[in-house]
């Protein structure tokens, strides 16, 4: 969680003491949640220029008005990982919603999207699946970050309708499915680049597809399957979802079992995107092909 090497750690104990583990019946180290937060300070410090023997000397209210600091003044994306990785620790909304406002004000809200929410966001996970952090930092993140996006996206559709030809995407979640907040991220940058969105939701079924798809005959389609989901063959649904929605349809598909799947069928209208680059990527394309017609 810290990205700092369990042999690092161990010479910040014994050659600084500045971590005292405590141990198992059968010796073996273990560190509390206090702990965790203060290796993260720590590492924090000492990314940003600050020797170890220095961090040493100064006591643990020293260390936190330095981390405050730092986090503050630098812009740098790393550090702001970092940030936010202690704030979600320490469940500290205000802290939390101080960077995204900062490097929104520094970088743009789209540019702090991709460099520091998405790589977050992507962190959450893997601290999420390995059991290193709770339902409730993920919760809470989650909150947040959704109401930023939900406020973003409120504010592009009240000052940049989409236009009447404008193409149109449907955004949706399969059933087992939990991270809305890619949906959200995806319909933000669309609607950027005034893109129509049909945004479906969460636990959508191939029924509920079909309907939606009678409706508003979507240029695009766009979901994400991360899950792993005993009764469903991930080939055989995305042959499903060629067949209803046909070749004119562009089907967008990212998620980790997508993007890890060895054997998906040939479908010609099928995009695999590794990451949200990618997506801005291809959106970038599709308005200026429509902008060159």
């Amino acid at each position: 969680m810290s990205g700092i090497k369990a042999h690092t750690i161990r010479i910040w104990e014994q050659r600084y003491g500045l971590i005292e583990p405590k141990r198992t019946p059968t010796n073996i180290r273990y560190y509390t949640d206090e702990d965790l937060k203060f290796v993260l300070n720590i590492a924090l410090l000492n990314k940003n220029g600050l020797r170890i023997s220095q961090i040493a000397k100064m006591s643990k209210e020293q260390i936190a008005m330095r981390v405050e600091t730092v986090s503050r003044d630098s812009s740098e994306n790393s550090t702001q990982l970092q940030a936010m990785t202690m704030a979600m620790m320490e469940l500290d909304g205000q802290q939390l919603e101080h960077i995204l406002v900062q490097q929104t004000q520094a970088q743009g809200l789209e540019n702090c999207l991709l460099e520091l929410v998405v790589p977050f966001l992507e962190k959450l996970s893997l601290l999420w699946i390995t059991g290193a952090i709770g339902n409730v930092h993920e919760q809470f993140v989650h909150n947040i970050v959704r109401r930023k996006l939900l406020s973003a996206i409120d504010q592009i559709n009240a000052t940049q309708p989409p236009a009447a030809d404008a193409p149109v995407c449907m955004l949706y979640m399969m059933e087992g499915e939990e991270m809305e907040l890619i949906l959200l991220l995806a319909k933000y940058f669309m609607r950027r680049r005034g893109i129509r969105t049909v945004y479906l939701g969460m636990r959508i079924g191939l029924q509920d597809l079909a309907i939606a798809q009678q409706v508003h005959k979507p240029d695009m389609v766009f979901s994400s399957i991360s899950e792993t989901h005993p009764k469903l063959s991930l080939p055989q649904y995305v042959e499903q979802l060629a067949a209803l929605f046909g070749e004119q349809t562009q089907l967008l598909l990212t998620g980790y079992k997508v993007v890890s799947a060895n054997h998906l069928p040939d479908v010609e209208n099928l995009r695999i995107l590794d990451d949200f680059w990618e997506l801005v990527e291809f959106l970038d394309r599709i308005v200026a092909a429509k902008q060159q017609a």
